[in-house]
């Protein structure tokens, strides 16, 4: 084998590594059960896993007896009720739960879409995305969910 089709060889090797471990971060299942406003239960592969939406927290967290986790977990019945969404696994948590981020049919993304409608706050501590910032400020100017009933903390 000559030099270049051995290196062509190695670079194809390490693609295909990269790929495969690429791929297994994400997969697809059913929602069969919304736990509560951050958590669901999803049929993946014969199995029900129960899944932490990534990268939110409840405001019931960070303001105490002020929450939207009844509305929340309402929204997610209503937009992942009988769907198949997409899972991009990013870790599990103490409670054995895994934490994905959520995706719709339609791309959309289940944290972005709570928080954007004041149902849930951006977990700073895990998340830097300025996408969430951003929507929790549009959620906040505009007084959705929570919002409504905390002052303004801009």
């Amino acid at each position: 084998m000559q030099y270049s089709s051995k290196i062509s060889f190695f670079l194809t090797c390490i693609l295909l590594i990269f790929a495969s471990q690429a791929c297994a971060n994400f997969f697809s299942g059913h929602v069969v059960e919304v736990v509560n406003d951050y958590t669901l239960k999803v049929l993946v592969d014969d199995e029900v896993k129960l899944v932490r939406l990534a990268e939110i927290t409840s405001p019931k967290k960070r303001f105490g007896s002020i929450s939207c986790n009844e509305q929340a977990k309402e929204f997610l019945l209503e937009v992942t009720s009988g769907k198949n969404v997409n899972l991009e696994f990013w870790a599990t948590d103490v409670a054995g739960r895994i934490v994905c981020k959520v995706f719709l049919p339609d791309g959309s993304s289940l944290g972005e879409l709570l928080v954007s409608k004041g149902y849930a706050l951006q977990d700073r501590y895990y998340s830097s995305d300025p996408e969430l910032s951003h929507l929790e400020k549009v959620a906040q100017k505009n007084k959705y969910g929570v919002w409504k009933d905390v002052a303004p903390i801009l």
